[in-house]
């Protein structure tokens, strides 16, 4: 587990965020968490509890089951919810929680830095001010929901150093969301004079395929891109018609396939060398996009191998 890691699973002990069980014979159990930049994801199962929540992250709570909830906002009125699984809470950064439930909780927490925000905000509309809308009802939004799933299945599957520039995309999605409709102002994206065509990205895309075997990240190919994430995001997906993160994993399939034929690497030599975390990885990955594993392509195409 990294540094940053350590010091998250620290915070529940260190005063931002204190949970007390209901029934002295209920132990707490530490969440399954996972820290990447910008974004952190924690994964709970929790017996009945009450808990006292100020973090300096914005914090989004998804329910994965049905659970009875009293919470109170800032010291405010209390607030008794029916929440349905799949339903969402925001919690605004620095601001006081108190919730408490009375049967077994199994919920995600995503925490958003404020400066991730602010900086996506500035972007979207010169605007670095921001007030987050904290939820007094438990909502449905599917957006936020696949989001927290999606992140959740990469600590699942491990893929945790391996899916950077995919976890900074979404957490770029989610910012944007947040800021259109959790704020207390709509952001506009701004326009621009020039018409970016394929031609903007082109000096991206070669950059991506001298680097398949490195771990890139949405800010590096932004900055080679020379415009923000938010923009650079927009005009990827708008020209070539899939995000960032899917044509990378796209070129790193398509290399392999390549090495594959060659039939002079083995199945973990391939992996490294088109950028997956290890053979587990790849297999998963190939599988994803090409329906087959690659011992099955390298079967279906063995009269292609070299003698």
């Amino acid at each position: 587990m990294s540094d940053r890691q350590d010091a998250e699973r620290d915070t529940l002990t260190q005063g931002r965020r204190n949970i007390y069980p209901l029934h002295s014979s209920s132990p707490l159990v530490m969440p399954k968490l996972t820290v990447w930049k910008g974004i952190t994801i924690e994964h709970h199962l929790q017996p009945p509890a009450e808990c006292e929540m100020c973090l300096p992250q914005h914090t989004i709570c998804i329910l994965l089951g049905e659970c009875q909830t009293e919470r109170r906002v800032n010291g405010g009125r209390l607030y008794q919810n029916h929440v349905r699984s799949g339903q969402i809470l925001v919690y605004p950064a620095t601001s006081d929680h108190w919730i408490r439930w009375q049967e077994q909780a199994e919920f995600l927490l995503l925490l958003l830095d404020p400066n991730l925000v602010t900086q996506v905000a500035d972007e979207l509309a010169s605007r670095t001010t921001i007030e987050l809308i904290e939820s007094e009802q438990a909502r449905d939004d599917l957006l936020i929901q696949q989001i927290a799933l999606a992140l959740k299945t990469e600590i699942e599957q491990g893929m945790i150093t391996s899916s950077s520039l995919y976890a900074d995309s979404l957490a770029n999605t989610l910012t944007v969301h947040l800021l259109r409709h959790y704020t207390v102002w709509k952001p506009r994206l701004r326009e621009t004079k020039s018409n970016p065509s394929a031609s903007t990205l082109r000096h991206v895309i070669e950059y991506i395929h001298d680097h398949l075997d490195k771990p890139l990240t949405l800010a590096e190919l932004s900055s080679i891109a020379e415009m923000s994430s938010s923009h650079f995001s927009h005009l990827f997906k708008r020209v070539l018609g899939v995000t960032p993160h899917h044509y990378v994993l796209a070129a790193r399939i398509e290399r392999a396939k390549g090495l594959l034929l060659r039939g002079n690497c083995t199945l973990a030599e391939v992996a490294s060398t088109v950028g997956f975390f290890d053979q587990s990885h790849f297999t998963r990955a190939f599988k994803q996009l090409m329906g087959v594993t690659p011992h099955t392509f390298l079967q279906q195409n063995s009269k292609n191998l070299p003698e």
